[in-house]
């Protein structure tokens, strides 16, 4: 009986992963494309490139948020199939506790301000472009004194 509805089931799941898959991955190399296409305009206008991308926080998040309750769902289904196994929560709340542990890691390398950078680093369109502001007449270069 289970197997008449587990069966199907499976495969609805597994066809509607790879579509997932499929259109978010075309999706993201299209969106890569168009920023490319961006930084190569702003570019060849001169203007200051606009650094940052939320990658690194997504990823904090997936690792600190989806993975535990990814976890305890995985958990949930093989306490549906097998009964009475704790081996899958006492997993499941290890799997949990590690991948929050590193999200929040992350999350705060991510929120840590570097020592040597200016004081408005993150809104500071010269340093995003990974040019300090400098001002040109505080230096005495060879190509100024005639």
């Amino acid at each position: 009986m289970h197997q008449e509805i587990l069966i199907p089931f499976g495969v609805f799941a597994f066809v509607t992963a790879i579509v997932t898959i499929v259109t978010v991955t075309k999706h993201a190399g299209r969106n890569r494309e168009y920023a490319h296409q961006e930084r190569l305009r702003a570019l060849e206008l001169g203007q200051p490139l606009h650094g940052g991308t939320f990658w690194p926080s997504m990823a904090a998040i997936s690792i600190g948020a989806v993975v535990p309750v990814a976890s305890f769902v995985f958990a949930f289904l093989t306490n549906l199939l097998r009964p009475g196994s704790e081996e899958a929560w006492v997993f499941a709340g290890v799997v949990s506790t590690t991948a929050v542990g590193c999200g929040t890691f992350l999350a705060a390398r991510l929120l840590h301000k570097p020592e040597n950078s200016p004081t408005n680093w993150d809104t500071s369109a010269d340093w995003q472009a990974g040019k300090p502001a400098v001002d040109p007449d505080a230096y005495d270069t060879v190509g100024q004194r005639g």
